[in-house]
């Protein structure tokens, strides 16, 4: 077997990633828990590696322009309602929702996640600065999941409200 040498900078965050990983079992993975990969999980993130994990077993992913992202994240914090994973990545920002809700989910530009395809987890520690292969939490994983109903209004204000600094200009 051929090992990649590895800087001091990659061997450092490797080893905080392992013992991350390591503290996680005794955290809160019922996020997890119905996916079937919680073990898979913490065997990659120890390994410093993103984690694969089905998409359509706990809940659903719905992926909207990464533009909108951090502004939805502030949307539904402000409106004090549940606020599930959110992850930022290179093609765009996943909101984890509640399973089979997301059906009538159609604004533009946005995309929910073929059933079972596989959603590429960072440690739940890779949070914004921090990123594993571009990919990071904006919100960290726990039990609560985004409702849908809740996620479209915040979509539609914020695109409105885009839409209306395009007409006014900046």
């Amino acid at each position: 077997m051929t090992t990649t040498p590895r800087t001091s900078g990659q061997r450092v965050r490797r080893a905080m990633i392992a013992d991350a990983a390591e503290g996680l079992r005794s955290l809160s993975l019922s996020w997890l828990a119905d996916t079937g990969r919680t073990d898979a999980a913490l065997a990659a993130w120890a390994r410093g590696v993103l984690a694969e994990v089905p998409v359509g077993l706990a809940w659903d992913v719905l992926r909207v322009p990464y533009e909108h992202g951090p502004e939805l994240v502030l949307e539904l914090r402000t409106a004090k309602v549940p606020l599930g994973p959110v992850l930022s990545g290179p093609s765009g920002v996943e909101f984890l929702v509640e399973r089979e809700t997301s059906k009538a989910w159609a604004p533009s530009g946005t995309e929910l996640l073929p059933q079972e395809s596989l959603l590429l987890c960072p440690h739940p520690s890779m949070t914004d600065p921090w990123s594993c292969n571009r990919r990071c939490w904006l919100v960290t994983p726990t039990e609560a999941l985004t409702r849908v109903a809740d996620l479209c209004a915040a979509y539609e204000a914020a695109t409105a409200l885009a839409s209306a600094r395009k007409v006014v200009g900046p």
